[in-house]
């Protein structure tokens, strides 16, 4: 009875809130009934990814990162659930012998069960993976491309270390790395200009390749499109390097196999790269051929293979990949071949070199393959190459065995060069669906094929009748022969580049070439064809591109023509002859903007077209068909090749155009349309390049749709078809929509990958949960979003449905699972981004990007009565930017669990109410928060030591219980309601708190600017001293950005002894500096409550510091700007502090309490200071000056300033009262504007033997002042009687200075 007595004395005190705590109770059984349903299905599921992986592994593929974790992860938690399933329930589960159940036992069961159960779940949704395993990557270490990795070998690092020595010292501005061809220097310049770049040593690396034929045209435009701006290239060598290059100014790096090249440009250091020694290329030989080397039979005949690599890096790698998985005879076959004599190397490379690549060409797959390869060397060294002529191409000479189909071809032809980049026969390109091929590679390529070549003008030749290839490309082409002999000639290609030069092309220049069967022509201008054209009629491929071209007729002469391609050529009509190319599959028209008439009848009779490409082509199409003279062609002709059409790129001015009973028979059709009167450059998408890229043929089906209407879809079914295929839809000012999910796809979008709406001026919602006609799951594989100018966007996701409400197949709408990134702008009525239920399941949201939507309070924010829930917001984000919304407050109101370990860049601007991202963790008093050492008191609450109550925040627990909370006489557990308020002025509130600050491990950039609210950045008070210990703090964060934050009193709050942490910072706003070893540029910008810059160390800690590393040794640049309170810069600090030793630049504007710069002892420490500029300060009398009791110092260096700016400083009496600051052997410029009561600058005779005079104006362009010989005598004769007023908005930014 005193059981019972308890339970409702309990009971009765108990408040609505709390009665969801006995449901609990009486549901254990069907939650652990659950959890078991679960476990099994889990294990199921484990097992066929298992299956799949070890199927992986034996075909040699590297398992997928995600799918290894998912693994481990259910490893974890099945054993774990294994163990809590079979002892924890059988010994928890009754009490009293088995006679009463032990309601607290069960009910912290309940809830255990309930959190694993859901944990299962998250798992089995993980585990959906598309695949499980990936081709083994390009090999390291020896690729050309930025986008490689690069592989560190141990004797390779004395000579990085050497390079990025050499570019730090300000002697040396002409490196060279030398070595023989295939060593690896093209990849050891870029990786060492990835790390210069990466710790600012520049601020722009620009790459360029320099062929043996020079191109100083081409080397200059490469430079000014990567710089972005033009460059004066008056001063230039015979290789395109500026001669003579200011010291300091620029470092050029230069690679070369001869060493007598890099002395003939002066380098001033020359770096060797040697081979790999044995032990380094026997370990990536093995990493190259994979684990079939460790079989007993192999390894003595692997050894012996890699050896004759010689450590070669390009060696190592061709043949490595060749030979992988392959069996003892191919190995066998291999080193005989390398041991063979090369017989035919009229290349010049190095015959272990030649060897190698010839015998991965040898070793490839097919025939296919191998003429694959050999078409790459009919471009250009450091070409990019497109695929899709690689395509063209192969299609034009019949090299593809039994395949049909263009599409089969293009596909084929994309498995081809996967394997060749595998076997490291060619590389990755910048450019979209392009590749490249190392210039040794081309070298042996072009050796192979004798019969290919590829030359930059027409060669003088006794005969041409061998070739079967002739390729040239220059950006100019002259003296065409006429009347070539050429009987073996398949493919001919000329170009231009897409700049069209005027050309004369011979009457009978295709005359002897009748057994052409590919010609293409880029960048060229001709009238017509020439006649002789029409003798090619075994011509399959023809491209005439970027071609300014008025008569193209001839082409209908060429019956067996299957692939034509316009792409970029000015041409006005396509001419009717056209249409008597019957075996045509392909057409492609992209970018002919001047395109405008297409005659009647023509596309019909193309009845066997699978491919048509007509972007960015405004033809002016009939919308019915008609025959009258002059029409254009309407796109009801589309149904006459509908069987066979495969692919389809369209630009038409509405979607109505298309006819409505248009049906895609072929279920695996392609196709981009874009319905717009604009072109689709002026739509101001952020995934405008994703959708419209004119380069790209292996796209996704994507729809762009202007000023649709809902009554287009009542009227025909062709746009509900279109959007139900589409991965991509961009939508811009459609009408009559309020619910996009509903009225646009009632099945959800399960085809959706992209989705972007603007200017629309109707939508209310995306999606609209109120109603029992949406599907369940909607948006499943959507990956980004995009919602700009929704005026009346209310909510992303509308439900006044309480989620408890729901019951069996409506109980949950999934959605958004695969969502990555997420982008608005100007959606003034949205006052939140998700509500819980629908953030719960953005487990693969990456990037959140908001702007200018004035309504927007928090980011996840519930809504009505809809519960809330423990989740763990956003894990997989890496970046977040909130701008211009004013009433943003917190990201959310509720204490969610943050688990952001990938986040690596915040930026936030003017969000003046902005305080937090974590607000106070709600206080759980449930029956199973009570340790199990405590006793409950009466009222519910856990006692301390101290027996005073305590209370879970967000930055620890804390006995300031009574300030906020009270327990009422039923124990329910009450707040001030003002204590949580993030709008209380009275709290000061942290822009991270402590327990989120742990989640911030891989954090890389974060800006923050005008925020009206923010008081702190960093709250490190409570961090676990330990935790903080073993995993540094912020190690990863670069750069920190603070601006325009008048509230702002600390970055970061004190935090333990023992802190470790923010160790990689390059650009910090910055208070504690002895955390900051890598710190190169400090700005502080309009922080009204900055006091002082660096403090000076506490005398507890004045010991310690005599013993650390140099101070902000790195530091090279200081800013100050707008820092009314800002009183020192460097107060004085310990005498043997050290420190500032690379400081180049200080800079300081507008502190109008500073009332000097620095003094004498900390002057000595600015050993490289440059540039002194200092502007509108109105209470600094003196830059040098000795403060309280600091000794006098004899004598004050300043070798290296060569430049110092004294602006409108009213109170500036002298730079120095002491005669401690003599000799300025680098001083060249000193400009002294609006200094009235200034009268000398030292109070001595000084040392400025570059000086030559002081300007009383900014620029020199102006009138200088007259020169007397003498610092101090030409200052007093600017000053005397003298008061300049000089307006300073024209002065220049510090980057200009």
């Amino acid at each position: 009875m005193k059981i019972i007595s308890l339970i409702v004395d309990i009971g009765g005190h108990l408040a609505a809130p709390n009665r969801k705590h006995f449901c609990y109770l009486s549901c254990y059984n069907n939650h652990i009934k659950n959890l078991k349903d679960q476990f099994q299905k889990l294990g199921d599921k484990k097992a066929g990814v298992q299956l799949e992986i070890d199927a992986a592994k034996q075909n040699g593929e590297v398992i997928a990162s995600e799918v290894e974790s998912w693994v481990e992860k259910v490893g974890n938690i099945s054993e774990g659930l294994q163990r809590f399933l079979e002892e924890d329930v059988k010994a928890n589960a009754m009490c009293l012998n088995g006679w009463c159940p032990n309601l607290k036992s069960r009910y912290f069961l309940r809830k255990q069960a309930k959190k694993k159960t859901l944990e299962i779940d998250g798992l089995l949704r993980d585990g959906q993976f598309d695949k499980v395993s990936y081709p083994p990557p390009p090999p390291r270490g020896i690729a050309t491309s930025s986008k490689e990795g690069f592989n560190v070998f141990e004797s390779r690092i004395p000579v990085m270390k050497e390079l990025l020595t050499a570019l730090r010292d300000d002697k040396i501005n002409m490196i060279a790395i030398c070595g023989m061809e295939g060593i690896g220097k093209t990849i050891m310049a870029k990786e060492v200009a990835k790390r210069a770049k990466d710790d600012n040593l520049f601020d722009e690396v620009v790459m360029v390749a320099v062929s043996y034929k020079k191109d100083l045209s081409k080397i200059e435009d490469q430079i000014a499109m990567m710089r972005r701006r033009e460059i004066n290239f008056e001063n230039v060598l015979n290789v395109g390097i500026p001669n003579k290059v200011e010291l300091n100014s620029c470092k050029i790096l230069l690679t070369s196999r001869s060493e007598e090249v890099c002395n003939q440009m002066k380098s001033h250091k020359i770096v060797r790269i040697e081979a790999l020694t044995e032990e380094e290329a026997w370990s990536f030989f093995k990493e190259m051929a994979g684990n079939c080397i460790d079989t007993p039979n192999l390894r003595p005949i692997a050894e012996k293979v890699a050896k004759e690599c010689k450590g070669i890096p390009i060696a190592i790698v061709t043949v490595g990949r060749a030979l992988e998985n392959k069996i003892k005879n191919d190995w066998v076959a291999a080193l005989q071949q390398l041991r063979k004599p090369v017989s035919k190397n009229n290349s010049g490379l190095d015959s272990t070199v030649y060897s190698s690549i010839e015998l991965s060409y040898n070793f490839l797959a097919s025939d296919e393959a191998k003429s694959c390869f050999l078409l790459c060397c009919l471009f250009p060294e450091d070409y990019d190459i497109p695929i899709e002529y690689l395509v063209r191409f192969g299609v034009g000479q019949r090299l593809f065995a039994k395949i049909d189909k263009v599409a089969e071809a293009r596909n084929r032809v994309h498995a081809m060069v996967d394997n060749l980049r595998r076997s490291s026969l060619l590389l990755d390109s910048d450019e979209e669906e392009c590749v490249k091929m190392h210039d040794v590679v081309r070298g042996v390529a072009v050796s192979i094929a004798n019969e290919h070549v590829c030359w930059e003008e027409w060669t003088e030749k006794d005969t041409y009748k061998h070739y079967v290839v002739i390729s040239i490309v220059s950006r100019e082409l002259k003296n065409h022969p006429d009347g070539l002999e050429c009987p073996k000639l398949e493919l001919l290609q000329l170009s231009c580049g897409k700049d069209a030069t005027r050309q004369k092309l011979p009457t009978n220049l295709f005359k002897g070439m009748m057994g052409l069967k590919v010609l293409a022509m880029q960048g060229m201008s001709f009238p017509s064809l020439p006649q002789s054209i029409q003798v090619l009629q075994n011509l399959q491929t023809l491209l005439l591109e970027y071609c300014e071209i008025k008569d193209v007729s001839a082409i209908g002469a060429l019956g067996k023509l299957e692939m034509l391609s316009f792409l970029g050529s000015e041409i006005k009509q396509l001419p009717r002859e056209i249409g008597n190319l019957s075996h045509l599959k392909l057409l492609d028209l992209s970018q002919c903007s001047a395109l405008q008439h297409i005659p009647p009848g023509l596309l019909s009779s193309l009845s066997g077209l699978e491919e048509l490409y007509m972007g960015n082509v405004s033809v002016n199409w009939e919308p019915t068909e008609g025959n009258k003279e002059g029409a254009n062609t309407s796109l009801a002709e589309l149904r006459s090749f509908s069987d066979s059409l495969m692919v389809l790129r369209l630009h038409i001015i509405n979607i109505k155009l298309l006819p409505k009973d248009l049906h895609f028979k072929n279920q695996m059709i392609k196709f981009q349309i874009y319905a717009c009167k604009e072109p689709f450059m002026h739509w101001s998408f952020t995934i405008d390049s994703t959708f419209w890229n004119r380069t790209r043929y292996i796209f996704k089906n994507s729809l762009a749709l202007h000023g649709f209407v809902a009554s287009d879809i009542a009227e025909s079914r062709i746009p509900r078809l279109l959007l139900q295929k589409s991965k991509i839809i961009l939508l811009r000012e459609i009408k009559d929509f309020k619910n996009i999910l509903f009225e646009l796809d009632g099945e959800g979008f399960p085809c959706l990958e992209v989705l972007s709406i603007s200017y629309s001026e109707d939508v209310e919602y995306l999606i609209d949960a109120t109603s029992y006609q949406t599907p369940r799951v909607v948006f499943p594989i959507l990956e980004s979003l995009e919602l700009w100018e929704l005026p009346n966007l209310k909510e992303i996701y509308h439900s006044q449905i309480s989620q408890r409400s729901f019951s069996g197949t409506h109980s949950q709408l999934a959605c958004f699972g695969k969502l990555r990134s997420i982008d608005l702008f100007a959606c003034k009525k949205l006052r939140y981004l998700f509500p819980p239920t629908i953030a719960k399941l953005l487990v693969e949201l990456q990037s959140i990007e908001i702007r200018w939507c004035g309504m927007i309070e928090n980011i996840v924010q519930r809504d009505g009565e809809e519960e809330a829930e423990d989740i763990i917001l956003f894990p997989k984000l890496t970046s977040f930017t909130s701008r211009f919304l004013p009433n943003l407050m917190s990201f959310s109101i509720e204490p969610y669990s943050f688990e952001w370990s990938s986040i690596e860049k915040i930026d936030i601007c003017d969000c003046p109410k902005f305080k937090t991202y974590g607000k106070l963790q709600k206080i759980n008093w449930e029956l199973d928060s009570i340790p199990q050492d405590q006793e409950p008191c009466l009222e519910g609450i856990p006692r301390g030591r101290n027996d005073s109550p305590m209370v879970a925040s967000d930055q620890g627990t804390t006995k300031k219980f009574q300030e906020s909370s009270s327990v009422n006489k039923e124990g329910i557990l009450t707040k001030d309601p003002r204590a949580n308020d993030i709008d209380n002025n009275s709290e000061t509130w942290s822009l991270f708190p402590s327990h989120l600050i742990v989640c911030l491990k891989n954090l890389k950039t974060m800006e923050l600017r005008s925020g009206d609210s923010l008081e702190v950045i960093f709250q490190l008070e409570e961090l676990d001293v330990e935790e903080s210990h073993m995993a540094p703090v912020l190690d990863q964060l670069r750069e920190l950005d603070l601006r325009d934050l008048p509230k702002l009193m600390h970055i970061w709050k004190k935090g333990p002894k023992r802190i470790m942490g923010f160790g990689n910072l390059r650009l910090l706003d910055v208070r504690r500096s002895k955390l900051l070893v890598m710190l190169e540029k400090i700005s502080v910008d309009n922080c009204e409550k900055f006091e002082e810059i660096l403090a000076r160390v506490g005398e507890e800690e004045e010991e310690k510091e005599r013993h650390m590393a140099p101070i902000l040794d790195q530091l090279r640049v200081l800013h100050l700007c707008d820092l009314p309170k800002l009183m020192h810069i460097w107060k004085k600090g310990p005498e043997r502090i050290m420190g500032f030793g690379n400081l180049r630049l200080l800079d300081v504007w507008r502190c109008n309490s500073l009332t000097y710069l620095f003094s004498p002892s900390m002057a000595k420490l600015l050993v490289m200071l440059e540039k002194i500029r200092v502007v509108d300060c109105e209470k600094i009398e003196e830059i040098l000056a000795r403060v309280g009791e600091e000794e006098e110092e004899k004598e004050v260096l300043f070798f290296k300033v060569n430049s110092i700016v004294l602006h409108h400083l009213p109170n500036l009496k002298c730079f120095c009262s002491e005669t401690n600051a003599l000799e300025w052997p680098s001083l060249e410029e000193i400009r002294v504007i609006g200094c009235p009561n200034l009268s000398t600058f030292i109070p001595s005779n000084l040392n400025t033997p570059k000086l030559e005079g002081v300007y009383n104006s900014y620029w020199k362009e102006e009138k200088m002042c007259h020169w007397t010989g003498d610092l101090n005598a030409t200052i007093e004769y600017i000053f005397k009687g003298k008061v300049c007023h000089i307006h300073t908005t024209n002065i220049p930014l510090i980057g200009e200075f």
